[in-house]
């Protein structure tokens, strides 16, 4: 349903896909003018509204149902007549007019998302996706999305020497669960997107990991480092060139800023350093070799085992006719 995510498969989705219009939303990256200035850009925007067409379906009555064409000229009218701070501004003013317009037909809740395409150098396009409600106290808990469509990279990736050399394309996507937009508390210009997209670009150029799956985790860490301020993000990164008869292989994973908390315990200034280790054993009584490994770091007299991980078994990589691994890590 293109730049909205799937829908909710529970309900009816009424949708307006991709809906083409020119809008003054923000600075343009592109203009020549002060980057205060305001500038029209292309601007595509899809609408989504969750509504139960099994009454419509079974009279073949369309006023039980959303008139879609309807919708398209309310969204084109508030899009294009008004002038709007930022993107958010534009997908929130949209989704409040959508409602007021057919709060009476039965709409309840409308999904909002606004793409500008090549809004960012290296990516297809950025924006935002808001989910509104017609009643405002059951949005408290409410939060928009920042969308970064097809970012392309290149970066040092790979376990073969060839690619140890050579720089490859890699393709992200980004969507940031951030606080939701209001005009009495936000910032009147929005995210900084550009800027935001700029770190974690600057980030995957400077990489020289293994694994797309160490990569991708260092980009959720860093675009959920201060200044931004983000419930949670979703990254998904393919490597196009990894696979001769497939498109791409591709990683999605979903962190939260807990999951890059420090512990406690590296938190406290004893003057001592603290190392995270990582051990494994496929050879003989694995899990003794594991339990021998701590106890010995442990008898030294200068090193203390803080805190372990569970125990993993996995199958071995790259030189695979060899046993499988009994893995974990320690502080």
């Amino acid at each position: 349903m293109a730049f909205l995510a799937t829908p909710d498969r529970s309900t009816d989705w009424i949708l307006i896909n991709n809906l083409s219009l020119t809008t003054t939303s923000g600075p343009s990256q592109w203009s020549n003018k002060p980057k205060s200035s305001l500038t029209p850009q292309p601007t595509l925007i899809s609408v989504g509204v969750p509504f139960s067409i099994a009454l419509a379906g079974g009279t073949d009555h369309l006023p039980h149902s959303i008139h879609y064409g309807n919708l398209a000229k309310v969204v084109s009218k508030t899009a294009t007549q008004g002038t709007f701070g930022c993107t958010e501004e534009l997908a929130a003013k949209v989704a409040e007019a959508a409602l007021a317009a057919f709060e009476s037909e039965g709409m309840r809740e409308v999904c909002v998302a606004v793409e500008k395409p090549k809004a960012l150098l290296r990516a297809k396009s950025a924006g935002v996706k808001v989910f509104r409600r017609a009643q405002k106290d059951e949005d408290e808990d409410a939060f928009d999305q920042i969308l970064v469509k097809d970012l392309e990279l290149t970066a040092i990736i790979g376990i073969h020497p060839w690619e140890r050399e050579m720089k490859q394309r890699v393709i992200v996507n980004l969507t940031l669960d951030v606080p939701r937009w209001e005009v009495s508390s936000s910032p009147p210009g929005g995210f900084d997107c550009g800027s935001w997209a700029n770190r974690i670009s600057e980030h995957v150029l400077e990489s020289t990991y293994l694994t797309v799956e160490a990569l991708i985790t260092s980009i959720a860490e860093v675009a959920l480092q201060p200044p931004t301020t983000a419930h949670r993000i979703t990254v998904s990164l393919a490597k196009p060139s990894a696979l001769m008869f497939a498109d791409a292989p591709e990683i999605i994973v979903t962190r939260t800023p807990s999951d890059f908390a420090v512990p406690a315990a590296l938190t406290k200034s004893t003057g001592e350093t603290v190392a995270a280790i990582a051990f494994g054993s496929n050879v003989g009584d694995r899990f003794v070799n594991v339990e021998r490994a701590l106890r010995s770091l442990e008898a030294h007299g200068e090193v203390k085992v803080l805190e372990t991980s569970f125990l993993y078994e996995s199958t071995a990589m790259y030189v695979e006719d060899q046993r499988d691994f009994v893995n974990g890590a320690a502080l």
